[in-house]
């Protein structure tokens, strides 16, 4: 004889089916129970025969928790406890005020552990604060009638309350030694803030442009702010990244591991230089910290700090990238740290520039007309030599005859 796992009523078996699968229902139709219950009532009594059988024979009876630190893929447990050694199993046991748990397994030192299954919603927030004030660990099961049989193996948590710590040792020993990596290169950037600072020159180490990408020209007050932020970085050690990109300024902070900054004063058709002429930082790693847990930290922070310095000198600069989302930007006036004269004077090399363009264009329009002359000399002596092969051939079929 048959009995529901809930209610304790008959059942009989019905076999002979033709829409469904071969199945149990109650022998008195009226008796019908909500399936919901009986799945949750038949998991407790699972989980405590699972336990009791492993007692009996002296198996284990885990119950594991992953370690939710992600690094490197860790397959370890932050929790993995024998159940079955020492520890009693109750059903529907109140160890907590006005709260009573599914189970509750219990250990002479002490311990305690809740369990509750879920099936059709979630623990009730009231229940979780009880919880939560009496510090009880609750490990939280989530079923389905497919997956029970998983359940006689151990109970494997991938939500609970209360436990002491969700990384495990080996991860957490890695996360101290990240931070440890973190706080020595955070030293190494600060050593290289301390050492910056302006060196006037006479002339400034870049070459000024006056166009966006081939865009709209800048206007003159533009060109002012713009060449103004150009001096300031330069005097810091910055360089022009390359001079297809004039606005595109570098700081190697560490050679050994390529670790660059670079300062982008627009030019670009995402930052239009004649509409904004504000600096992004950004920062790049090379060989051996390009996959580095720590990269996404440090590149922060490089940022934060080097904006804050380039604000104090006078860069007008975002602290952030324009890729994250988030612009943060505060407004200087970087005409007020360069000499007004040489910012004239870097204004007026328009015409200067224009000339050494022309000068570059003559050049180049002698360089092609002297390789024409030298093809056309070449193409010459190849017939010269042509016609003597042809004189010399007719010259030997004569004497034959």
């Amino acid at each position: 004889m048959y009995s529901c796992v809930h209610c304790n009523q008959r059942m009989s078996a019905v076999v002979q089916v033709s829409l469904k699968s071969p199945h149990f229902r109650h022998t008195a139709p009226e008796l019908q129970c909500d399936p919901d219950l009986a799945l949750h009532t038949y998991t407790i009594r699972m989980i405590q025969q699972a336990h009791a059988e492993a007692q009996e024979t002296g198996g284990e009876y885990k119950l594991t928790r992953p370690c939710k630190a992600g690094i490197s893929g860790c397959r370890n447990h932050a929790t993995n406890i024998n159940l079955a050694k020492g520890w009693e199993c109750t059903v529907e046991t109140s160890i907590v005020p006005h709260t009573r748990s599914d189970l509750v397994f219990t250990h002479p030192d002490g311990g305690e552990i809740a369990v509750e299954v879920v099936n059709t919603h979630d623990m009730e927030p009231e229940t979780e604060a009880a919880y939560k004030i009496a510090g009880t660990p609750v490990a939280i099961i989530p079923v389905e009638w497919a997956k029970l049989e998983r359940l006689f193996a151990g109970l494997s948590v991938n939500d609970s309350r209360n436990f002491n710590g969700d990384i495990c040792n080996k991860c957490d020993e890695k996360r101290l030694e990240v931070g440890k990596r973190l706080d020595r290169r955070k030293l190494y950037v600060n050593n290289v803030l301390s050492g910056m600072t302006r060196q006037q020159e006479d002339k400034p180490l870049f070459r000024p442009w006056y166009e966006a990408n081939g865009s709209l020209p800048m206007y003159p007050s533009t060109q002012r702010k713009v060449f103004a932020n150009a001096i300031i970085l330069t005097e810091l050690g910055f360089k022009q990244h390359k001079w297809k990109k004039p606005w595109l300024f570098r700081f190697v902070i560490n050679r050994e591991y390529d670790v660059v900054l670079y300062a982008d004063l627009g030019g670009s058709y995402l930052i239009p230089i004649y509409k904004d002429t504000a600096a992004t930082l950004d920062v790049s790693f090379g060989r051996f910290l390009r996959n580095d847990i720590t990269t996404s930290e440090l590149r922060r922070y490089i940022i934060e700090e080097f904006g804050k310095l380039l604000q104090e000198f006078g860069v007008d600069v975002r602290t952030e990238s324009l890729s994250a989302g988030q612009v943060k930007r505060v407004g200087v006036q970087p005409l007020k740290k360069v000499d007004s004269q040489h910012i004239e004077r870097l204004v007026s090399w328009k015409h200067i520039e224009e000339k050494r363009r022309e000068q570059e264009r003559r050049q180049q329009e002698w360089m092609r007309l002297q390789q024409e002359r030298t093809e056309e000399k070449l193409r010459k002596e190849e017939l010269r030599e042509q016609e003597m092969r042809q004189w010399a051939e007719l010259e030997k079929w004569f004497y034959r005859r």
